[in-house]
């Protein structure tokens, strides 16, 4: 008596992981959204640390169109990310960290200075001085 083994195909299935968002240039924040920086704005440890600070403006070329927005600031470490509000109107954007204000003359009586993108995407159309929450 001869045992024959029939053979079977098994079909595996591959589950797809769930990759984390890769932020390209096709995909970046449109204009007047709340910017780039917002996934990692929530990935990092919060200190759940909120005050309202009056600002400045300066100028760069980024943010317009890739959501990229900037603020020189002292007391919260280069690269943090930040959410910037407007009490004003309630509108907001988040926004990295660049540097210090501290030793600059031109920033003498301001304690924060943003991007002109974050700004106007702020609806903030005062250049001198102006209110701006800062959460972080």
């Amino acid at each position: 008596m001869v045992t024959v083994a029939k053979e079977t195909k098994q079909e595996v299935k591959e589950i797809p992981k769930k990759a984390d968002p890769v932020m390209t240039r096709e995909n970046n924040a449109p204009a007047g959204s709340p910017g780039y920086f917002k996934p990692y704005y929530e990935q990092q440890a919060r200190l759940n640390k909120e005050s309202t600070m009056s600002s400045g403006i300066f100028k760069t070329s980024s943010g317009w169109q890739d959501g990229k927005y900037y603020l020189l600031v002292d007391g919260v470490a280069s690269g943090t990310i930040v959410r910037l509000v407007n009490p004003i109107n309630n509108k907001y954007v988040y926004a990295k960290v660049l540097g210090q204000m501290n030793g600059i003359r031109q920033n003498q009586g301001l304690d924060i200075r943003i991007s002109n993108a974050a700004a106007s995407s702020l609806g903030i159309n005062e250049s001198e001085r102006f209110m701006v929450k800062l959460d972080y």
